[in-house]
């Protein structure tokens, strides 16, 4: 009755589990529920409290580490934070804990101290290591360290060759700096592997599309993945994206729309306004670059449309006014 009431009412819920933990003072899993209640109802004070308890009873010690991290961070003790997600083990809170304390020292400056621990972490934990070079890998590039990125991938490949995510990361890295060879040679390497590979498949088509003039390679690289996956978004904004390149802007529209649909991404949004917008549509082009700067006003591929196509005048402020995109 007390989890049903979770879907309804939180405080009706909360005075449910309350009666059961007092007449069960020493279960975790009820502790855990008031804790996750509380903290829902914004009360982290008592949540707190919960999780401690946990912690005294010496049971479910990671969730309890996990969810007293996070209540550090919003509180803004960075510290506490990092010291309940180093107290967590090999657990179903590993990686998201790892993924959290990494970001935290990132983003405090705290770059060496970040590398230390995830080399620690390797080292103790080896059969995590392929995730925890990926794990640490993302949070470099998220942070806009590339480069830094790039070598942990490295690093991750000399260790795990076999590899398709570090190969498919490393790829996206290599593509963000440049380097199309680099980015062609790994997704080749995990088609090589794994020629039905329809997330590799659609990647490459899409760079080869979007960044060179191989177009009917890039055009069969995307059929194919659109073949083995026919409702996946990104491939269906992929292939409208190479068709629009190889001048049939009424099929494109089609795909992209598609796309759209499904997915309102901002990047799909930029793709979908330009063909309407060389195609003459241009009044559908800006109600769909307005809605994608309503989600983001400083996307960076939107912009960039906007300034290559000369447009300017998007309106993102729905409820009238001076706010607009240049």
């Amino acid at each position: 009755y007390a989890k049903l009431l979770t879907n309804t009412d939180m405080t009706a819920a909360r005075e449910q589990f309350e009666i059961l933990s007092a007449q069960n003072p020493n279960d975790a899993d009820l502790l855990l529920s008031l804790a996750l209640i509380n903290r829902e109802n914004g009360d982290d004070l008592i949540a707190r409290a919960y999780l401690k308890q946990m912690l005294e009873l010496g049971k479910r010690n990671d969730e309890a580490h996990y969810y007293l991290g996070r209540i550090a961070e919003d509180r803004k003790e960075l510290e506490q934070a990092i010291s309940h997600y180093q107290q967590i083990g090999d657990s179903r809170q590993f990686l998201a804990a790892n993924q959290r304390l990494g970001q935290l020292l990132v983003k405090s400056g705290q770059f060496e101290r970040s590398r230390s621990w995830f080399a620690a972490q390797r080292q103790a934990l080896p059969s995590r290591s392929e995730q925890l070079y990926g794990v640490e890998a993302d949070i470099l590039s998220s942070a806009g360290y590339t480069q830094a990125s790039r070598e942990t991938l490295n690093m991750g490949i000399a260790d795990f060759p076999d590899s398709t995510a570090l190969r498919y990361a490393r790829s996206m890295v290599a593509e963000q700096q440049g380097d199309l060879p680099l980015m062609e040679q790994d997704l080749r390497a995990i088609l090589a592997g794994d020629p039905q590979n329809a997330t590799a498949l659609n990647a490459l088509g899409y760079t080869l599309a979007n960044r060179t003039d191989r177009i009917d390679e890039a055009y069969q690289l995307i059929s194919r993945a659109l073949e083995l996956d026919p409702e996946e978004p990104a491939i269906l904004d992929s292939m409208g994206w190479v068709l629009y390149r190889k001048g049939l802007h009424e099929e494109a529209i089609e795909y992209l729309s598609r796309a759209y649909a499904v997915f309102p991404d901002p990047e799909v949004a930029a793709h979908l306004g330009e063909v309407l917008w060389v195609t003459g549509d241009t009044a559908r082009a800006r109600q769909v670059w307005q809605g994608a700067l309503l989600k983001d006003p400083q996307h960076p591929i939107v912009l960039s449309t906007l300034q290559r196509l000369g447009v300017d005048n998007i309106d993102t402020n729905p409820l009238g006014g001076d706010k607009q995109v240049p």
